[in-house]
């Protein structure tokens, strides 16, 4: 999370941080977390999150319908 302006309170499991403009913070995102806007004016940010998952047996190359890319032409 990146913080453009005013402020915002993060909390991430049993840890919280307030953040103001400029400031950015990285939690793994299966944490518990949640946003709280505690300031007089709108907060404005942008979260970029990014989804690992474990290869599972026979996965490698397939699209989401299923076909290999070269099928998906």
């Amino acid at each position: 999370m990146h913080v453009l302006d005013g402020r915002r309170t993060v909390g991430v499991g049993d840890s919280e941080w307030v953040l103001a403009a400029g400031d950015t913070l990285y939690f793994e995102a299966d944490t518990p977390h949640r946003f709280v806007n505690d300031g007089q004016s709108p907060c404005r940010y942008f979260v970029a999150a990014m989804i690992m998952r474990a290869r599972t047996p026979g996965s490698r190359g397939r699209s989401r319908a299923g076909r290999t890319d070269s099928q998906a032409r």
